[in-house]
C-alpha cells in the first residue's frame, strides 16, 4: 500500500483529459446538514440538497477553445486523485465564468452536475 496522499490529479470531460494545473476541490456530497437550535438547547439539524461540483485551475494548452468547454453540458466528469480515489459527475455542465488568466495560461473551471459520486 502507498503513502502517497496527494499531488498527482487527472480530470476528464467525456474522456477527454483536460491539463490539470492545481487547487482542485471536489465535493459529491448530496446533502448539507446545519444545526437547529431553539432558546432551550439544541433541537436537531434540517437537511438540504446540494449541487455536486468538482472545480480547479486549468492550463490553456495550444488549441484550448474557451468556447468548447462553455458549451460543455449533459457530461460526465471524472477525476482520478494520487491517492487512488476517484470521483464522477453525471449529468453535468460547465459554470465557470470562463475567465482566462493570460500571464499563466490558465483557466479556473467549475463543472456541476445532477448528481455525484466517488467510484473508487
Amino acid at each position: 500500500m502507498s503513502n502517497l496522499l496527494s499531488g498527482t490529479l487527472y480530470i476528464k470531460v467525456d474522456g477527454t483529459q483536460y491539463l490539470a494545473k492545481g487547487s482542485f476541490t471536489v465535493n459529491v456530497t448530496p446533502t448539507q446538514r446545519e444545526g437547529v437550535a431553539g432558546l432551550d438547547g439544541t433541537h436537531g439539524f434540517k437537511e438540504t440538497p446540494k449541487v455536486p461540483y468538482i472545480e480547479g485551475t486549468f492550463t490553456t494548452q495550444p488549441g484550448f477553445s474557451i468556447d468548447t468547454l462553455h458549451d460543455h453540458d449533459d457530461v460526465t466528469v471524472t477525476v482520478e486523485l494520487a491517492n487512488n480515489t476517484a470521483y464522477m459527475l453525471r449529468s453535468a455542465w460547465f459554470a465557470g465564468d470562463g475567465e482566462i488568466n493570460a500571464d499563466d495560461a490558465e483557466i479556473t473551471g467549475r463543472f456541476e452536475g445532477m448528481s455525484g459520486e466517488q467510484i473508487k
